[in-house]
C-alpha cells in the first residue's frame, strides 16, 4: 500500500491512492492499521532506520534525536533495543521543560492521528514509556515540594493532560497494551490483591499515586479505606483531576459517613465512570474511522460527567447522602442514554456527527431548577412550533407553566452549545406505575439532528421500561403518526382547542400483534380499500388525512389504533381490539 522510491523513502499512501484513483482525499477508503503492517511499509521503516543510523551524529539529547527524521509525510521515531538505556537515561536526566516539550508533541499530533497527514510511527518499548511516566510523577512531586501548593496546582493542571495524552497515544501505536498499568503501582503489597489494583485504569492509578506521593503520611489510611471500600473508593480519585482538594474530602467521606452510605456513594460514582467507559469502548469499536473527532468528543463527555460527579461529592456537607446518591444516579442514567443513542444510530445505519456531539449536553431537572432565561427559551420554541395554531399554543403553555411548579415533574433538556434545542417532561400520576409524557418540543433549527432525536427517543424508551406512559398528540400531525409507529397506541379521539387529538398510551406489557407487522404486509392486506375487516384487526386507508376518511371512530367501538403511516400518496391505519389484561413481556 506504500510506494517506496529508489532511495528507500516513502510517500504518503493517500497521495498515492489519490493519484491512482483520481479521487479526493475524503473519498479514499484506507485502513491505517492495515497500512502500517503491510510488507512494503515495514520494509520502508527498515530502510529509514538504516539511513537514520548512517546519518546520525549521535546528538546529546536523545529525546529530540528520535524525532529528527522525516521522509515525505511520515515521521519515523524509533529506539532500538541496544539504545533503550540511552533513551531512559535521557528521560531521567531531562529538565521538566525538556520533558514537557517532548511529551507535548503527542497532544498536538494525536489530533491528526490516522487522518492521512503527518502519520507518526513510534517504535519504542514499554520500558521507554514507563520511564516517561515515572519521570512525570517525580517532576510533579518535586514541584509540590519546591514551589508550593498554588504553583503546583497550576503546573499539574497543565502537565497531567500531557502525560495522559502521551499514554493514550502509545496505546494507539501499539507500544503499550490497552490495560497498561502505572509502573510499580500499588498502595502497599497487601493492596495488590484488591479489585482496586486489578481494575483501575492508568489515569485513576496516576491520580491515586500522585496524591499518595504528595501525602506520604496518609498512606496507612489510604490503604485501609482502599481495602474497606474497594474499586468505588479508588475510582473516586478521578475527581482529583477537577478539584485538587478532593483527596482530603474523599478521606473525610470514608471516615465520617456510615459505612453503607459511603460505600453506596463510592459505588455509584464508580458506575458513572464505568458508563463513560462503555461509551468510549463502543465508539472505538464502531466508529473508529472518525479518529479526528472521536477523542475530542470523548474528552467532552468525560469532562462533563466527571465534573458533575465531583461537584456533588464536594457538596456532601450541604446535602444529605440520599440526595447525593439520587443525583449521582441521574448522572449515570443520562450517560447511559448517550450510549443507547449511539447504539440506535449504528443500528439505524446512521453515522455520528462528532462535531455536534461534543457540544451537546443532556440533563434532567425539576422545574424549580430551570432559570427564567431558559424558561423563556422554551416558550420561544413552543411558539415557533405552534405558530400556525396560536389558540392551541396558549393552552399548551398554560399546562407547561403548571408543570414548572409541579415537584413531581421531571424535565429532560437537551442543549447544543449551551442553548436549549429540545425538551420533554414526565409527570408522576396518581398511580405509581404510570407517567404522563408532555411538552415534547424540538427547536425548528435543530430538527433532523440524528443524535438529538435518538437521545430523546431513548429517554422515552427508558421510561417505558419502568412505567406505563400516557400522552396526548395532534391526530393529524406527523409526530402523532410517529408516536404510533414507535410503541404507542391511540385509545381515544377528542377535540382540544379545535384540533382533533389522540389520547395515547404506551404499555410495553401489552402485546399488539399489529406492531410487528411490516408496512408492506399492511399495504397488501389493505388493498387500498377504505376499510378491511380481518376479525382481530381492521385496516383503513385513504388519500385524505382526516378522522372520517381514516375511520378514527373505531376508537369508540373497543379498538385501539396501533399503526399509522403514509406510503406513497395514501395513509394507512391498523386498528386492533383493545387489550384490558396485561401480557408480561417475554424475556429478551
Amino acid at each position: 500500500m506504500f510506494k517506496i522510491d529508489n532511495n528507500g523513502d516513502m510517500t504518503n499512501p493517500l497521495e498515492q491512492k489519490r493519484a491512482e484513483s483520481g479521487k479526493n482525499e475524503g473519498e479514499i477508503d484506507w485502513n491505517y492499521e492495515e497500512s502500517i503492517n503491510s510488507p512494503r511499509y515495514l520494509e520502508a521503516v527498515k530502510r529509514v532506520r538504516e539511513k537514520a543510523k548512517r546519518q546520525s551524529d549521535n546528538p546529546q539529547n536523545f529525546l529530540y534525536y528520535i524525532k529528527d527524521y522525516m521522509w515525505g509525510d511520515f515521521w519515523i521515531a524509533f529506539v532500538d533495543e541496544e539504545e533503550e538505556d540511552k533513551f531512559i537515561g535521557a528521560v531521567e536526566n531531562s529538565s521538566p521543560e525538556e520533558l514537557v516539550k517532548f511529551v507535548n508533541q503527542f497532544s498536538e499530533e494525536s489530533q491528526n492521528y490516522g487522518s492521512g497527514t503527518d502519520i507518526l510511527h513510534w517504535d519504542i518499548s514499554s520500558k521507554c514509556v514507563d520511564a516517561v511516566v515515572a519521570k512525570f510523577l517525580d517532576v510533579l512531586t518535586d514541584a509540590k515540594k519546591e514551589k508550593g501548593d498554588e504553583v503546583y496546582r497550576g503546573l499539574s493542571n497543565t502537565w497531567m493532560p500531557l502525560v495522559f495524552d502521551f499514554v493514550e497515544y502509545m496505546k494507539k501505536t501499539g507500544a503499550i497494551p490497552d490495560d497498561y498499568q502505572l509502573p510499580g503501582y500499588s498502595v502497599s503489597e497487601n493492596s495488590k490483591e484488591t479489585d482496586a489494583h486489578l481494575y483501575l485504569r492508568f489515569k485513576e492509578q496516576f491520580l491515586f499515586v500522585e496524591y499518595l506521593r504528595n501525602n506520604p503520611g496518609k498512606a496507612e489510611i489510604l490503604e485501609r479505606l482502599s481495602l474497606k471500600y474497594g474499586l468505588g473508593w479508588a475510582r473516586a480519585f478521578l475527581s482529583l483531576e477537577h478539584d485538587r482538594k478532593m483527596g482530603d474530602k474523599l478521606i473525610s467521606i470514608g471516615n465520617e459517613l456510615r459505612d453503607d452510605a459511603a460505600r453506596a456513594i463510592f459505588d455509584k460514582f464508580s458506575e458513572i465512570v464505568g458508563a463513560a467507559w462503555e461509551i468510549e469502548k463502543y465508539l472505538k469499536e464502531n466508529f473508529g474511522e472518525e479518529k479526528r473527532f472521536f477523542y475530542d468528543t470523548m474528552d467532552r463527555i468525560s469532562e462533563s460527567t466527571m465534573r458533575r460527579g465531583t461537584d456533588l461529592l464536594a457538596r456532601l456537607s450541604e446535602m444529605p447522602p440520599d440526595q447525593i446518591l439520587g443525583e449521582l444516579e441521574k448522572i449515570k442514567t443520562e450517560t447511559l442514554l448517550f450510549l443507547s443513542s449511539f447504539r440506535a444510530l449504528k443500528k439505524g445505519g446512521h453515522g455520528i456527527d462528532f462535531e455536534t456531539i461534543k457540544d451537546i449536553e443532556f440533563r434532567s431537572v425539576e422545574g424549580a431548577e430551570i432559570s427564567p432565561k431558559d424558561i423563556e427559551r422554551m416558550r420561544e420554541i413552543y411558539r415557533g412550533n405552534y405558530a400556525s395554531q396560536p389558540e392551541l399554543c396558549e393552552k399548551l403553555l398554560e399546562v407547561f407553566d403548571q408543570a414548572l411548579n409541579n415537584p413531581k415533574t421531571a424535565f429532560y433538556i437537551l442543549r447544543y452549545k449551551g442553548e436549549i434545542v429540545s425538551f420533554l417532561r414526565f409527570d408522576e400520576g396518581e398511580k405509581e406505575d404510570r407517567l404522563y409524557l408532555g411538552s415534547v418540543n424540538v427547536a425548528p433549527d435543530f430538527r433532523g439532528s440524528a443524535i438529538g432525536e435518538a437521545i430523546m427517543e431513548k429517554t422515552v424508551d427508558m421510561k417505558a421500561k419502568e412505567s406505563v406512559l400516557d400522552a396526548d398528540c395532534n391526530a393529524l400531525s406527523d409526530i402523532g403518526a410517529h408516536y404510533l409507529e414507535t410503541g404507542f397506541v391511540a385509545v381515544r379521539l377528542y377535540d382540544y382547542a379545535g384540533v382533533p387529538s389522540f389520547q395515547i398510551e404506551r404499555n410495553d406489557r401489552k402485546n399488539y400483534p399489529g406492531k410487528s407487522m411490516s408496512r408492506k404486509d399492511m399495504v397488501e392486506k389493505s388493498k387500498d380499500q377504505p376499510l378491511s375487516d380481518f376479525g382481530d384487526f381492521i385496516t383503513s386507508s385513504s388519500l385524505e388525512r382526516n378522522p372520517e376518511a381514516l375511520n378514527f371512530g373505531l376508537l369508540d367501538r373497543g379498538f385501539v389504533l396501533s399503526r399509522y403511516f403514509k406510503d406513497g400518496q395514501r395513509w394507512y391505519c391498523l386498528f386492533e381490539k383493545r387489550k384490558e389484561l396485561e401480557v408480561e413481556r417475554k424475556a429478551a
